[in-house]
């Protein structure tokens, strides 16, 4: 019953499309913010305990300024934000605005009401989000164009960090192909 993330209001108020992604993005934004934060403890940490003089020494900057590579020594000195579920994100963002918002086959109140109950005794609204929705990956401009949104989004966001230790910019990146173990 804990109010995890930023409060965005209450999803079947939402007007529009437009409303319910920008609730979306301050989501996210405050995610990022979070595991940037998170981040630049771990890389100060590593800066002091985990020094590479090996690979610092193959790294070109780091023999110049005499700083390893972990405590911003590097040229090209960045920390990779990695979003995972990325696709995921994209085909539901997607069925929500064609579905919900343009098509109406399915309300706000219904969807939610499936999501809490984990879809259970709603196969048939399963099947609709499933099969009715465009997908991103699939060459189609509608759902790409979602994408891209998220994925601009997403990669201005995580742009605007830099480590204050090490002097790292944060940027965007997508390592979803293994995060599923």
């Amino acid at each position: 019953g804990d109010q995890v993330g930023v409060d965005t209001s209450n999803p079947t108020e939402f007007r529009n499309f437009e409303e319910f992604k920008q609730a979306y993005f301050k989501q996210v934004k405050q995610i990022i913010k979070l595991a940037v934060d998170t981040y630049t403890i771990s890389d100060n940490l590593r800066a002091i305990y985990e020094p590479v003089p090996y690979l610092s020494s193959l790294i070109e900057g780091c023999m110049d300024k005499g700083k390893d590579v972990t405590a911003g020594g590097a040229v090209y000195n960045f920390i990779t934000g990695e979003g995972v579920g990325f696709a995921t994100a994209a085909d539901s963002l997607t069925a929500v605005k064609k579905l919900v918002y343009e098509e109406r086959k399915i309300s706000m109140e219904e969807l939610l009401e499936a999501i809490r109950s984990n879809f259970q005794n709603r196969e048939k609204l399963r099947q609709i989000l499933i099969n009715q929705a465009p997908k991103y990956g699939n060459d189609d401009d509608y759902a790409d164009e979602v994408a891209r949104e998220i994925s601009r989004f997403w990669a201005q966001e995580v742009a605007k960090y830099v480590s204050p230790i090490t002097g790292r910019r944060f940027r965007a990146g997508y390592l979803s192909w293994n995060y599923f173990i």
